[in-house]
């Protein structure tokens, strides 16, 4: 406006700046919007319909050196296979012991009266006899079908649980990558920031003295708004990444208390 105003520069750098004003406060104003109508979503989910006052936190910190190896064999879901296993093993011993024949010992005692029409040896001796029996199970295929059966459920079920445990392993290494990549990400966005600042500053300068073009001036605003974009965009990634390790975390520890 002073450049304008003293007759050094066109009218039009400073509709340039006006548009891009209005555009930038327009865009605030969706945003603010959208942001209200996040936290009414929320509400709805926690089944809140009062005027509780939702708070969003202005600064984001991610502790990135927080998360250690894990071992995911008290997993809950690998527990659960667990158990499946166990009773498919449990399944194929009974098959086992049913298809086995079945020996039985036991003692038949009967109550003898006392005769009084005679006097026999032993007589009103009451009679015990000693008993065994012995029983071959008849459907042998059936029984022998059943303990494959559960001899292949119970493998399955085993492939399945290292299946789940490949899958953990690939989850916690995926998260772990995009929290670094993420922290690095969050470095170099800073660093541009800082120097893209500096630069613009000598810019404006410039273009106070006549030494620098307005565009330039534009375009490295644009650009320092653009990394600080790129920044937050990069602080969300690291806290879904930092969200997913906390998670898989917090199965592990809980099942293991």
């Amino acid at each position: 406006m002073n450049r304008f105003e003293a007759g050094n520069a066109p009218m039009v750098n400073v509709v340039k700046v006006d548009i891009q004003k209005d555009e930038a406060e327009t865009e605030i104003e969706i945003l603010k919007e959208e942001l209200e109508t996040r936290k009414d979503q929320l509400r709805f989910l926690i089944n809140d319909l009062g005027d509780v006052e939702i708070a969003v936190q202005d600064t984001l910190v991610v502790k990135f050196d927080s998360f250690d190896e894990q071992d995911f064999t008290e997993h809950p879901r690998l527990a659960m296979l667990q158990k499946k296993t166990e009773a498919y093993q449990n399944d194929e011993l009974i098959a086992e012991k049913n298809g086995l024949p079945n020996l039985g010992v036991g003692v038949d005692y009967s109550i003898i009266s006392k005769r009084t029409d005679a006097n026999p040896e032993n007589n009103g001796q009451d009679a015990i006899m000693p008993m065994v029996s012995i029983s071959l199970p008849i459907f042998r295929k059936k029984y022998r079908a059943q303990k494959e059966e559960a001899r292949l459920m119970a493998q399955a079920s085993e492939q399945q649980k290292e299946a789940v445990a490949n899958e953990l392993r690939s989850e916690i290494s995926m998260a772990k990558y995009q929290l670094k990549k993420s922290e690095r990400l969050l470095e170099l966005y800073s660093s541009q920031i800082k120097k893209s600042n500096q630069a613009n500053k000598l810019l404006i300068s410039g273009f106070s003295n006549a030494n620098s073009d307005f565009q330039e001036v534009l375009q490295m605003n644009s650009d320092i708004l653009l990394y600080k974009i790129q920044q937050v965009s990069a602080l969300a990634q690291a806290y879904k990444a930092a969200a997913k390790l906390e998670y898989l975390q917090y199965q592990n520890s809980d099942e293991n208390e």
